[in-house]
């Protein structure tokens, strides 16, 4: 907005052929679903050309229920792809332990969330009770995540990347693999033939 240039009108030209394309397009809320949370984090590391900054991105589900999502460019670069996903936990283990405190004030008692991350590395260090001396540049988003793991208020658990449906608020990504994770996110349209 500070000083818009031709590239920018012409993702403003893509971003409206989209909505134009799909004007039906929203999100489904069945009326039958758990009362689980399930969350997905992710990061994009180094993703911008300009600042090499890491895109972190979240979200998290409420049985089958997408209630909360978030994406935002890091505001420090991260020197390694471990620092820029533990961003990207801290951002989501914030956001889970809000909304646990939000559903206990409608008495809803959600036991543990599971949490979804496709860094085996990161789920191996949020996990292991040892401090490792070369974290330390983590250390206060390690000691937060892995605080919430030990107390079983999250269970981290390593997915695959071609199943990490973040990826549609941190990647570009290919028409078809953005179709199938919109519609893991429960969007529809209801324009659509069924």
């Amino acid at each position: 907005m500070k000083e818009p240039r031709v590239p920018h009108l012409h993702v403003v030209h893509h971003l409206l052929q989209y909505l134009k394309y799909a004007p039906g397009q929203g999100l489904f809320f069945p009326a039958q679903s758990s009362l689980k949370l399930i969350a997905f984090a992710d990061a994009d590391w180094a993703s911008c050309v300009d600042t090499r900054r890491s895109t972190s991105g979240f979200c998290v589900f409420l049985g089958n229920n997408l209630l909360s999502w978030h994406s935002k460019k890091q505001s420090i670069v991260s020197k390694l792809s471990t620092e820029a996903e533990y961003c990207a936990l801290s951002f989501v283990t914030s956001e889970v332990v809000w909304l646990k405190m939000l559903l206990l004030h409608f008495e809803i008692d959600v036991s543990s969330v599971i949490l979804f991350c496709d860094n085996k590395f990161v789920v191996s260090l949020a996990s292991n009770p040892t401090h490792h001396e070369w974290s330390k540049h983590i250390d206060i988003d390690h000691h937060f995540i892995r605080e919430f793991v030990q107390s079983n208020v999250i269970k981290l658990v390593h997915v695959k990347s071609q199943h990490q449906v973040t990826d549609v608020f941190t990647k570009a990504l290919s028409r078809q693999v953005f179709g199938k994770f919109i519609t893991k996110l429960g969007m529809i349209n209801i324009y659509s033939p069924t």
